[in-house]
């Protein structure tokens, strides 16, 4: 295992989110830091919990669509990559907190 996978798997245990749905954003946000993904897809979402222990979901489709949903906007989708997203600032703020958000920004 890499060191950039260690500290996917330290990112993911450290925030420990419950519920598919902010599973699916910490995910998300951890590959884009740690493993330089820059979206997920349900297939690379079944390899990133995996890697994190996490259960997998029924269905990562609809999980990806219930985040990027108008109510939620955890996530966007990713223009002429089918089925592919990223966390928005939303995201990172609902699930990270608001003061992980900040300091990533200063």
């Amino acid at each position: 295992m890499s060191p950039s996978e260690h500290e996917y798997i330290a990112f993911c245990q450290r925030v420990n989110p419950l519920g598919d749905m902010r599973r699916v954003v910490v995910a998300a946000e951890a590959a884009h830091r740690y493993l330089n993904v820059a979206s997920v897809d349900p297939d690379s979402l079944a390899h990133l919990f995996t890697l994190a222990g996490w259960p997998i979901p029924h269905s990562f489709v609809q999980t990806l669509r219930n985040a990027a949903r108008t109510k939620f906007r955890w996530l966007e989708r990713i223009p002429g990559l089918s089925g592919h997203y990223k966390v928005t600032n939303t995201g990172r703020s609902i699930v990270l907190g608001e003061s992980e958000v900040k300091a990533e920004a200063e």
